[in-house]
């Protein structure tokens, strides 16, 4: 389930590589959505997130152990589980994700549509399981574009 950058990633991005005015997060924050599709131009304080008292971002460090590209330079894999906490109460079905820059609210790096929406209900924990989620940059230029 590959996801794209957001215009504001693409900002921190050019920001962090060129100008050197942002520094590379030391942790990312994955959210989940459920029906509405996050778009490029969102904000964290928009996502569709379960609206439940012990639904969380799950934390995730930006460390190289953690990251990797297996050799494929325009994508990058996170290569650990991320496992969210237990419904106390039905989410709802999950459709989307996202990777903020905040616990809450804050601003959307990259957005992703899982495969197959999930239905959670009381009692269920989600798990996105190592190597399955993965961010990528493109289409690149091009001479016939």
């Amino acid at each position: 389930m590959s996801g794209k950058i957001t215009l504001w990633g693409a900002g921190e991005l050019l920001n962090t590589f060129f100008s050197r005015t942002a520094e590379p997060p030391p942790i990312f924050y994955v959210a989940l959505i459920k029906d509405v599709a996050p778009t490029p131009f969102l904000s964290g304080a928009e996502l569709d997130e379960p609206d439940a008292p012990e639904y969380e971002r799950v934390a995730v460090v930006n460390e190289t152990s953690v990251w990797s590209n297996e050799g494929a330079i325009q994508i990058t894999v996170c290569e650990t589980d991320l496992t969210f906490t237990t419904a106390q109460e039905d989410w709802g079905t999950i459709r989307y994700w996202a990777i903020c820059n905040a616990v809450v609210d804050g601003f959307i790096y990259m957005i992703g549509k899982f495969a197959e929406p999930d239905v959670i209900d009381t009692g269920d924990t989600v798990m996105i399981p190592s190597g399955t989620l993965s961010v990528s940059l493109g289409p690149f230029f091009n001479e016939a574009n």
